[in-house]
Formats: structure tokens, C-alpha cells, sequence
């Protein structure tokens, strides 16, 4: 799916669309190392922008309880390293 420049504003624009797709973002041709270090530069906002903002600690254990995985995680034994901050998200 084409976003454009991949500005706020295009995303925006495509909103729930975008879900899922594999995103084609415009970009101008790179002929130097400057160009590149720009490229690289923009790169992390627009990937933040469609990943979305990263979820909590809090929130991220509330996605595993409401989806069993914390259940499985404690049969398997991974859930005193999730709990203790050892594994996960640090708290």
C-alpha cells in the first residue's frame, strides 16, 4: 500500500487500511553518504508511525492474561523471569 512520504498525515490518511499491509514509502534516490545518513534518519519515525506506540509493562500483562499466554507462560516456567523483570519489557 503507497503512504506517500509516510508524514502523520499519510498515515492518517490510510488509517485502518494499513493494518497488516506491507507499506511502500517515497523515497528519493540515494547517490551519496549523506543521502543514506538522511534516509536512515527518516526511517525510525515513520516505522514508529506504523508500528504504533510500544505498550507498557502494565499493558502488556493485561495482553497476557486476556489472552491465555500468561497462563502458558506459568505452565512453562517462563513466568517468575516475566514477573521479576528479567525477561520482557523492563519495568
Amino acid at each position: 500500500m503507497h503512504i506517500g512520504k509516510g508524514a502523520e498525515a499519510d498515515f492518517g490518511r490510510v488509517a485502518d487500511l494499513a493494518r497488516g499491509a506491507i507499506l511502500l514509502v517515497d523515497a528519493a534516490v540515494i547517490q551519496s553518504r549523506d543521502d543514506l545518513d538522511n534516509e536512515y534518519d527518516r526511517a525510525l519515525p515513520i516505522k514508529q508511525r506504523a508500528l504504533g506506540a510500544r505498550l507498557s509493562r502494565a499493558e502488556i500483562s493485561k495482553l497476557l492474561d486476556r489472552t491465555g499466554l500468561a497462563k502458558k507462560m506459568k505452565l512453562a516456567g517462563m513466568w517468575p523471569a516475566w514477573e521479576a523483570g528479567k525477561r520482557g519489557r523492563i519495568p
